[in-house]
Parts: C-alpha cells; structure tokens; sequence
C-alpha cells in the first residue's frame, strides 16, 4: 500500500515497499492479538480505532526512521496506507462473509 500511496511523490518505491513490509510484519502479530484481548474490555468499534491508531503510531515511526520523511509526513502516509488497508480488509471480509 505504501508503494501505491508514496509512488513519484515521496521516494523509491522500492524503499517505501520494504519498510511497508517490515512494518506490517511487526505490527500485524500484536493487532490480531490485542483485538482478541481487548474482547471483554472494549466494543469493536473502540477496539479497531484504538489499535489501528497504535499502529498508525508505529509504522509512522518506521518511515520516519526508515526513509527519514519528516514526522508529519511519516504520520500522513502511515494514515493513508492503513486506512486503504484497512478499507481493503473490511471489503473482503463483507464480499466473502467473514465477519
């Protein structure tokens, strides 16, 4: 997602796709088990806006770190590819009757 989002406007691609993939690869364990956690604690809704923010925070940093985008524009792109992921992952779940 970070290639298609960051592509000509923001860096090498390729830089984009291997921190996109790095980042996802550290995140995605702690998202499916904090949402299995926080179960009996907190509703979906409140769930899903809490850990996706914590992960927005994340990957945020890792393309501050990784690419050295400025922190403001790190946060931007962490925001735009989780939301289309995110966006993506909700879709498939409605087309194949996931949820």
């Amino acid at each position: 997602m970070a290639v298609i989002v960051g592509y000509g406007w923001w860096g090498h691609p390729y830089t984009l796709a291997m921190i996109a993939i790095a980042a996802t690869l550290i995140t995605h364990p702690f998202v499916w088990f904090l949402f299995a956690a926080g179960e009996g604690y907190l509703n979906y809704g409140l769930r899903l806006v809490f850990i996706e923010l914590l992960v927005v925070g994340v990957e945020a940093v890792a393309f501050h770190w990784g690419a050295r985008y400025p922190l403001r524009r790190s946060v931007l792109l962490s925001l735009l590819t989780n939301s289309a992921s995110l966006l993506v992952g909700k879709l498939i779940f409605q087309v194949f009757g996931c949820e």
